[in-house]
């Protein structure tokens, strides 16, 4: 016998050693949940139990759960990085180990487009043949379009940069035909792609230029006795 039940408990034998598939089988008419916990070691027959979670002669109610180790015969495999692989490299190689490998995409700011950016399970980590790891690929920065910005105030524009996804880079000041305190111009044009987190600047009118009109000339007209004496002396020269 496996075990010996008493009304609703049962009370455990000790497994070691015995095959996983006949204990399991056993508790489980008895009511009692069996999970098992693979292992390789070297030296134990595939499907041999090595450890249980509760010890011989502890009682488990109908419901409980028992955790069997149980050896595997698959070696495990330790993991390297696969951070900064291009995505053929890391998925070749991941392959030639007998994993599967299921592959998701995602923006990222320091992982250079089509390279892997995270891993799970992550290095070092142990798995064994048939399991699958998942490998993020970068997408690179993401893009975002510029807003149009003239014509706004510069707290409105601040506020359709943040919206996007931007930052507001340098302000300065012009004379422009627009109101004064309007954004007159943006360092980006309207509808063009940037690298989302990226500055733009603003330029802000403070009106129009004036204008300068020059005072008038009152200089008195000259008469005609006061024609210079140099003049005089010519016509009387006949020149």
């Amino acid at each position: 016998a496996v075990s010996v039940s008493v009304g609703k408990q049962t009370t455990l034998e000790d497994y070691t050693g015995k095959s996983v598939d006949e204990v399991e089988k056993a508790l489980q008419e008895r009511g009692i949940t069996v999970k098992k916990k693979m292992e390789y070691h070297a030296g134990h027959a595939s499907g041999e139990i090595l450890e249980q979670s509760s010890a011989e002669g502890a009682k488990l109610r109908e419901g409980n759960t028992l955790v069997l180790t149980v050896s595997s015969d698959q070696k495990p495999i330790k993991l390297d990085s696969y951070i900064g692989m291009a995505k053929n490299d890391a998925v070749e190689k991941a392959e030639k180990l007998k994993l599967k490998v299921k592959i998701e995409r995602a923006f990222d700011t320091s992982v250079q487009k089509g390279k892997v950016s995270a891993q799970k399970p992550k290095k070092g980590e142990r798995v064994k043949e048939g399991d699958t790891i998942t490998l993020t690929i970068s997408k690179g920065v993401e893009q975002v379009e510029v807003p149009y910005l003239l014509g706004k105030s510069r707290a409105e524009a601040e506020s359709a940069l943040k919206a996007a996804g931007l930052n507001v880079g340098s302000v300065t000041t012009s004379y422009s035909t627009y109101a004064y305190g309007k954004v007159c111009g943006q360092s980006n044009m309207a509808g063009v792609l940037v690298d989302k987190g990226s500055s733009i600047g603003l330029t802000v009118s403070i009106g129009q230029k004036p204008t300068y009109t020059p005072p008038a000339n009152n200089k008195p007209k000259q008469s005609v006795d006061d024609t210079p004496k140099a003049d005089a002396d010519a016509e009387d020269f006949g020149l």
